[in-house]
């Protein structure tokens, strides 16, 4: 029971060899497999790749550093604008009820239908991504948010307005609930804690810095309009990057080189020192650890390799692949991860979280307008520059934080990693987040000045920006070979929630109040983020009896 993780025999798929440094002490098998694997340059030398790249030039886990990049800069830039697009008016929506003589309830529900949409469509996008890949429905995403802002500045009633709303929420799905599994694609597992951290705060920092842009403009009776011509021009500017500088990440590893889902690092070592050795027509026995040797066949290692590289042209195409399993599979397959205790687990640690996060921003507007506050539109909106700055803050302590307990839990573990490292990190997200919250709610009652809730809220985007680091790096290591149905069906679960509480939140804080809605919202927080206990100590016989069931969640 290593650092608290129990342990069971054979490969489990997300445990993985990680760490080759001298302070890890890794075994003779391990060590003699670490000289045929490929590391990481610079301060990551030691770090043995997971998954190890084919010899494919083809492969995104080959891609030049700048490439990498920039696909993940239209990722970053994607959900930035979700965040944004979902939360844009929030602070208008009284302007926009006395304009068309409906209730602000009416128009502050649009949000709620936006989110339904979202969670509808998150169940098929991540089915039609394992089928024919992920660049057309990021396409497709980015092609229905230019339409739908075009419409919504346009729109003359509260039907057609809804109406473009609900077309915006079906944009909005990928670049939530497909984004995860899109840096898994191209990212090693070093590398992903501070690009989930970065993708979370680009969602989350729009949420907190639309209504600091936007508050000036929504004062004026079409302001609101303004808004949305503002970002259909942004919208556009996106479409073209995706256009020409996202290209296909989905691709056909053969199983051999997944060293952290179907093969371990002893047999891909043992195929590549065989193929060596062949090569040099020497015989096996001429090894310096025959132990270690295994006659593993060439072909496994070249299932769709080629030598010839795509050109950006052919890069361009809108569809390149084609998933090997049925459409109607595909569409079961979201359904069949509730099975799964690690989607369960996200759906309360990751899920909850963030609709509560969310939430909050709705009800912002709400809070601060009310004695003793009495803000206008302007000024509730700066009051988002304290989780502003709280997202900064734990996007900068995230990723990194993320990212080092995994080496560091390595190094303590003969090399050998577990997703569950990245676990740790709930321990400050429970202080801050959680806490956070409780403050916010115990402060109320004596009416505190307005930078007490500003700074308390900043508290709760930070702890909030570890926890989302933690969980969904967790999840993607831990269910890589579905990782694009895990997230569907968590996001799916939020947004049915946000659909739900975005309808009723604004209500229930008038009628009850903020001390007991952000009390029961804390206790709330912290039983989802102690969760990471249990999930922690039993979380690798979970994937085990995952893997030792394969028709059962259809994993690969």
């Amino acid at each position: 029971m290593p650092l608290g993780v129990l342990q069971v025999q054979g490969h489990v798929p997300g445990t993985a060899f990680l760490d080759d440094s001298k302070q890890a002490h890794v075994d003779e098998t391990l060590a003699a497999a670490g000289q045929q694997l490929k590391k990481g340059t610079g301060r990551h030398k030691d770090t043995v790749l997971v998954p190890q790249p084919s010899d494919d030039l083809n492969d995104p886990l080959n891609w030049p550093r700048w490439k990498k990049e920039l696909f993940f800069a239209n990722l970053v830039a994607g959900g930035a604008l979700t965040g944004a697009i979902g939360h844009l008016i929030n602070a208008g929506f009284k302007v926009i009820a006395s304009q068309w003589g409906v209730s602000v309830d009416a128009v502050s529900s649009t949000n709620a239908w936006l989110n339904l949409a979202t969670a509808v469509y998150t169940i098929v996008q991540g089915a039609l991504a394992t089928k024919i890949g992920r660049r057309p429905i990021f396409v497709s995403a980015s092609l229905m948010q230019v339409v739908a802002t075009i419409w919504s500045a346009r729109s003359n009633g509260y039907n057609s307005f809804l109406g473009s709303r609900v077309i915006s929420g079906l944009g909005m799905a990928p670049y939530q609930g497909l984004a995860g599994a899109a840096i898994g694609d191209v990212f090693f597992a070093h590398e992903r804690g501070l690009r989930v951290a970065i993708w979370s705060f680009a969602i989350g920092g729009a949420i907190n810095i639309t209504p600091m842009i936007n508050g000036t403009f929504l004062d004026k009776p079409d302001g609101w309009r303004t808004c949305f011509y503002i970002i259909f021009g942004i919208f556009c500017a996106h479409l073209c990057t995706v256009l020409v500088s996202f290209p296909e990440s989905a691709y056909h590893r053969a199983a051999i080189y997944e060293t952290d889902q179907g093969a371990s690092a002893t047999q891909l070592a043992a195929a590549r020192l065989a193929e060596k050795l062949e090569r040099a027509d020497e015989p096996l026995e001429k090894a310096d650890n025959g132990q270690f040797v295994e006659r593993a066949s060439r072909e496994s290692l070249a299932i769709g390799e080629t030598s010839v590289k795509k050109t950006w042209v052919q890069e361009l195409a809108i569809w390149s692949y084609t998933g090997k399993d049925s459409l109607p599979q595909l569409l079961v397959r979201p359904f069949r991860s509730l099975l799964n205790p690690i989607v369960w687990y996200a759906i309360f640690a990751y899920g909850f979280i963030v609709t509560f996060l969310v939430v909050i921003s709705v009800v912002n507007a709400t809070i601060f307008s009310l004695a003793p506050y009495k803000f206008n539109a302007r000024l509730v909106g700066f009051t988002s520059a304290g989780p502003l700055v709280g997202s900064i803050l734990g996007t900068v302590v995230a990723g990194p934080l993320v990212d080092y307990l995994t080496k560091w839990f390595a190094r303590r573990n003969g090399g050998i990693y577990e997703p569950e490292s990245r676990l740790i990190a709930n321990v400050f997200a429970l202080v801050f987040m959680a806490g956070g919250l409780g403050a916010w709610a115990g402060s109320t009652p004596y009416h505190p000045h307005w930078a007490v809730p500003v700074i308390l809220y900043g508290v709760i985007n930070f702890g909030q920006c570890i926890a989302a680091a933690a969980v969904a790096t967790y999840l993607l290591d831990a269910t890589k070979h579905n990782s694009a149905e895990s997230f569907a069906v968590i996001n799916f679960a939020k947004d049915i929630m946000l659909w739900a509480m975005s309808r009723h939140f604004n209500s229930w804080i008038l009628e009850h109040g903020v001390q007991t809605m952000f009390g029961i919202v804390s206790g709330i927080c912290a039983f989802c983020i102690v969760l990471s206990v249990p999930m922690y100590i039993f979380g690798k016989k979970t994937r085990a009896w995952i893997a030792e069931n394969p028709l059962l969640f259809k994993t690969n």
